[in-house]
Formats: structure tokens, C-alpha cells, sequence
């Protein structure tokens, strides 16, 4: 009997979408879990802990997947490339964005896009939920871009289906602060509502 590919799922944090692609794996692999804790001054227990178990689950497992090309992701596909494992990493747009009008992207601090580039060049496989975001990949980091591959978010198009006649209205949702207004943009939302 084959035994099921085991995935080590590196997550930043318990987001909902992170929480359901978890619970999708789940029903198909055999998957452990590293919540990533990287604050040697603050958080030193938790941090050696977090690389104790990344170390531990990479020896384990076939393949890493990690949500977001972030520091998390970075140590999944360095200990992968080591131990000879492959990797996967979602990009969710952040990471691959310079917009320096409203101070958002990873790609501001050249830290930050360090760590991204070598995650998008070296993972086996990286994920966009957009097409624009791997194009962003290859323009602002120069990547060649032959592993990414774009998989739009999914969600259960039979729950999400109009009931009854459609009403000639358009609804956004978002958390609303200085930077989200022109970050999702809501002034030009706004601006076209008014014609």
C-alpha cells in the first residue's frame, strides 16, 4: 500500500483562508503543522521551539507549503533545498508589491525583498491567486518566473450563487483605514458611485 505524500504547512498565522487550505490537504495528505515564531528578543522559547519543529518537519516530510513568500517561507525552502525536499509558497500580493505612493509592499525594504526573491527562485513551486501577481513577481524582482504558476483562491460557486433576480447594485466590503482606502481602492470606488 502507498503511503499518503506528506506536507509540512508552514503558516504565519491561523487566517481563515490559511485555516481552509489546511482543512483541504488534510482530507488528501498527511500534514503537519509549524506555526512560525521568529522573535529571538521578544519570543526566544518560542522561536528556538519554531526552528526546532521546522527542522524536525522538513527531516519528515516530502514537500513544505508555506502561505506567504515571508521569513517563514524562506527557512521552509532553504531547509527543503538542503534536505533535498520540494517546496511550495503562495504569494498573496503583498510580498511582491512596490507602491511607494501609499507605503505598501514588501518590496519597499530591501530586506524584505531579499528574502521574497530567494523564495520565488528557489521554491520548486510558487502560487499566485492572480495572474497580475506573478507578472509583479517578474517585473519588480526580476525572477524568470518558470515556477509560478497562478491557482485562483476557490470558493463554493454553488453557496455563492444569485437567488432570484439580480438588483442593479454593486457592494464592497473592507476594513477601512487611512492606508486600506487607497490600497483596495475606495476613493475611485466612491468617485464612480457618484455617476
Amino acid at each position: 500500500m502507498n503511503r499518503k505524500i506528506r506536507i509540512l504547512f508552514v503558516r504565519p498565522s491561523k487566517s481563515s483562508f490559511i485555516q481552509e487550505d489546511l482543512k483541504l490537504l488534510r482530507k488528501h495528505f498527511n500534514v503537519r503543522v509549524v506555526d512560525f515564531v521568529l522573535s529571538i528578543r521578544k519570543k526566544p522559547k518560542e522561536t528556538l521551539k519554531t526552528m526546532f519543529n521546522m527542522l524536525a518537519g522538513v527531516l519528515w516530510a516530502d514537500i513544505t507549503f508555506s502561505w506567504f513568500a515571508d521569513t517563514h517561507a524562506f527557512w521552509a525552502v532553504r531547509l527543503s533545498k538542503i534536505f533535498r525536499k520540494k517546496s511550495v509558497a503562495i504569494v498573496g500580493g503583498y510580498e511582491v508589491a512596490k507602491v511607494p505612493e501609499i507605503g505598501y509592499g514588501a518590496l519597499l525594504n530591501p530586506r524584505s525583498t531579499r528574502i521574497v526573491k530567494y523564495v520565488l527562485e528557489n521554491a520548486d513551486r510558487v502560487l499566485t491567486v492572480d495572474n497580475s501577481l506573478k507578472k509583479d513577481a517578474i517585473k519588480n524582482l526580476s525572477v524568470a518566473g518558470k515556477n509560478i504558476q497562478t491557482v485562483p483562491t476557490g470558493y463554493d460557486a454553488e453557496f455563492w450563487k444569485p437567488i432570484g433576480k439580480k438588483e442593479n447594485l454593486v457592494l464592497t466590503v473592507a476594513y477601512v483605514n487611512n492606508i486600506t482606502i487607497k490600497r483596495k481602492g475606495l476613493e475611485t470606488f466612491i468617485k464612480a458611485a457618484e455617476y
